[in-house]
């Protein structure tokens, strides 16, 4: 059945950009930010407001700018980024992608555009069952709601956060590999779907004048300093079903640590840069980690009592999910397929107009033990939420 997916990119074609100097030369002063209370939101407000001098907008879903406001500071204190100091440099702009001018009226719409510089789109809906229909109100229609606000306004750079699933076939290292657990190959999923006609309407608007950068982060896991990690990316999910079963699964394959932190860093960095714009990075941890080095922390720390087959491994999640009403073992079974979780990144291969991006040297977490444990502290302290 047509989804749309082939016919969407034609929806920015309707918007034109005045060309501007890029981001560096303009000194900025404002930052419009969607998605300021999702995982890579509010570290992204963090260190915006950390590392550069801009004050920043959040367009976040809310009744009101109070109440707004109310949930970015709730999101950022939940993940401890919180400082009360930079507080008078954040406002809230209640509104929701999924709308026309994202909720806002003309005059209100019109007025945000003028008073912003520079926007960082982060906002998305991530799910990677869910069809391409559902997702397309958020992670594609939001896209053309945003890209209408630059094009009324002065945003004079525009910087998507998009995902390594959007990473084309022909530039993967293995054109076999199908999106499932983070995979990208020839058979796109909704999710890739929908990021994939993201990204194309960012590059029509960069062919109508706007300044645009894209950014595709690779499975990110929890930050390398407090190991507060998203309780619902197939990496969380999976560890989370070892601990509550005391089981973990055996078998060949390796995971790709990409701390949110070091994501979020290497956006503002990158964005900081004034000869950057119409380029695409990829940001993925080159250095992989063994899954028997996983299982054997599992093991050695006592979260797990013995290592058995996938297969049987995923037969017990399937039974406890049946059986009992924890959320989290629900979403490893719906997401978890017959074959072991593929972690392999396509991040390594570089088509003929983007540029492969690992974060700087030295960047990336040395001791992956005390990384991986950190994780694990924090998802057995969690499992109760469930």
């Amino acid at each position: 059945m047509d989804d749309g997916f082939a016919l969407d990119p034609s929806l920015s074609k309707q918007f034109t950009y005045s060309a501007r100097q890029p981001l560096a030369f303009t000194e900025p002063r404002v930052a419009l930010l969607t998605g300021a209370t999702g995982f890579l939101g509010t570290t992204l407000l963090r260190d915006l407001l950390a590392h550069t001098s801009l004050d920043v907008v959040c367009l976040v879903r809310g009744s009101s700018e109070v109440d707004g406001t109310k949930r970015v500071r709730r999101a950022l204190q939940h993940r401890k980024l919180w400082r009360p100091d930079c507080e008078n440099r954040i406002r809230a702009v209640a509104g929701d992608l999924t709308w026309p001018r994202c909720g806002l009226s003309d005059r209100e719409f019109t007025s945000l555009s003028t008073q912003i510089d520079v926007i960082y789109h982060c906002a998305a809906l991530v799910n990677l069952v869910l069809p391409y229909k559902t997702l397309r109100a958020t992670n594609v229609l939001g896209t053309v709601e945003i890209l209408r606000l630059a094009a009324v306004g002065s945003v004079n750079a525009f910087h998507h956060i998009s995902s390594i699933t959007a990473l084309a076939p022909a530039e993967s290292d293995d054109a076999s590999l199908v999106v499932k657990n983070c995979c990208i190959g020839r058979s796109l999923d909704g999710y890739a779907k929908s990021k994939v006609v993201a990204e194309q309407l960012i590059h029509h608007a960069a062919d109508r004048g706007l300044g645009v950068v894209i950014y595709r982060p690779g499975l990110m896991t929890g930050d390398s300093r407090t190991g507060i990690c998203n309780l619902i990316d197939i990496l969380s999910l999976v560890l989370s079903a070892c601990i509550r079963l005391g089981v973990a699964p055996g078998y060949d394959g390796v995971v790709y640590l990409t701390p949110v932190d070091i994501v979020s860093r290497t956006i503002v960095k990158l964005s900081q840069i004034a000869n950057i714009p119409g380029r695409t990075f990829n940001i993925t941890n080159p250095r992989p980690v063994l899954w028997a080095q996983v299982t054997s922390i599992l093991h050695s720390q006592g979260y797990v009592r013995r290592i058995a087959p996938y297969s049987e491994w995923l037969k017990l999640v399937r039974e406890h999910a049946e059986s009992t009403s924890r959320e989290d073992m629900r979403r490893a079974a719906a997401l978890l397929s017959e074959s072991p979780p593929s972690y392999r990144s396509p991040g390594h291969a570089q088509d003929s107009v983007n540029q492969l991006l690992t974060a700087p040297e030295g960047e990336y977490p040395k001791d992956d033990n005390a990384l991986l444990t950190r994780y694990l502290r924090f998802l057995a302290a969690e499992g109760d939420r469930w």
